[in-house]
């Protein structure tokens, strides 16, 4: 499994998945549209500085923004998953819960067994 990282790619997710556009970004991180968007491209490098401005733009931690895509896509399955619940009443989201686990096992099982 390819663990690039691509630092523009995931603050091209972070910041959709939070609804803003490219320009609400720039101005929420005080940097310009352009440099947001050479970044995202991944046609600009970053500092430090200015990533840290835009992982307090989006309210994620740093260390996410730097994250190897793998990581970057199971944090947003997990959040994906915890959505979904918190629209479920709690007996529902315990009986969800359940199944899912049930069908974790059988596809890990599944796994050793070929």
């Amino acid at each position: 499994m390819k663990n690039n990282i691509n630092i523009g790619d995931n603050i091209r997710f972070f910041r959709k998945k939070r609804g803003y556009t490219q320009e609400q970004l720039a101005e929420k991180s005080s940097l310009s549209l352009n440099f947001i968007s050479a970044v995202e491209r991944g046609t600009k490098g970053i500092t430090f500085n200015k990533l840290l401005q835009i992982a307090s733009a989006l309210n994620v931690p740093i260390t996410t923004l730097v994250a190897p895509q793998t990581k970057t896509e199971k944090i947003h399955y997990i959040e994906e998953l915890e959505h979904e619940l918190q629209q479920l009443s709690s007996t529902d989201q315990k009986r969800l819960v359940q199944s899912f686990i049930t069908i974790s096992k059988t596809v890990h099982r599944n796994d050793h067994e070929d």
